[in-house]
């Protein structure tokens, strides 16, 4: 009886900030997206061609779980906690992105070094960098949720094409590598790209970040008007 009554008061304050439903239709499509992901799992796992150094597992089945949650049940924010809630999806993309880009081109999770023996200083660091690179991205397009989505795909694709650089030449993309994107092209041609087990799992945890952030409000950026108006007035 006090388990469901504790049950049942966390029920209610969660109640109060979201509202979370569901449907026979949609519990039953949530299943079968869970039965596909178990299966690329599966895959993932038994692949011949996965090469990966570091374990990615917990991230993966995260990952699922997150995709699987929001494909049973409809979450909505209330009102009242709107901006509360785009700031928990930010911190939630944040985090989640991080994870992403690390998987993507088969780096550790946490990064030590001489300087940073735990790795703590590189990992927050990589974090406010995600971070700043979302809030620009907003005060650009002034969508938060399409800031979001943009900035999530933005980081897989360059994280996919920094580990496919690394694993053709050994060095990692380089900003001037878009001045020979013709002659990479060229290069990679001859070379069979497999998608690896890693590029698999940056690819669940990106799916993971899409559903998470389209629960987003969607708020309109004041600071992206003057951007976009200051930006005509220099092209004329």
């Amino acid at each position: 009886m006090l388990v469901k009554k504790e049950f049942l008061e966390l029920d209610h304050k969660i109640g109060r900030w979201i509202d979370v439903e569901t449907t026979k239709k949609r519990a039953l499509i949530g299943i079968v997206v869970l039965m596909v992901l178990a299966v690329v799992l599966n895959i993932m796992n038994q692949n011949a061609q996965v090469n990966e150094v570091h374990d990615y597992q917990f991230s993966t089945i995260a990952a699922v779980i997150i995709i699987g949650f929001f494909a049973i049940y409809r979450v909505t924010i209330k009102p009242k906690h709107e901006m509360f809630g785009n700031l928990c999806i930010l911190v939630c993309a944040v985090f989640m992105t991080q994870q992403m880009t690390q998987i993507a081109y088969n780096a550790p999770i946490i990064t030590k070094s001489a300087m940073d023996s735990t790795g703590m200083g590189q990992f927050f660091l990589g974090l406010a960098c995600i971070a700043f690179v979302y809030l620009v991205l907003y005060a650009i397009i002034g969508r938060w949720r399409w800031s979001l989505i943009l900035g999530a795909i933005l980081f897989f694709a360059l994280s996919v094409t920094n580990y496919y650089v690394i694993l053709f030449r050994g060095d990692p993309f380089y900003i001037g590598d878009m001045m020979s994107l013709d002659t990479g092209a060229e290069v990679m041609g001859g070379y069979q790209i497999i998608i690896s087990g890693n590029v698999m799992a940056a690819m669940l945890m990106l799916a993971a970040i899409l559903v998470t952030v389209w629960h987003a409000k969607d708020y309109p950026c004041s600071l992206s008007r003057k951007i976009k108006r200051r930006g005509l007035s220099v092209f004329i």
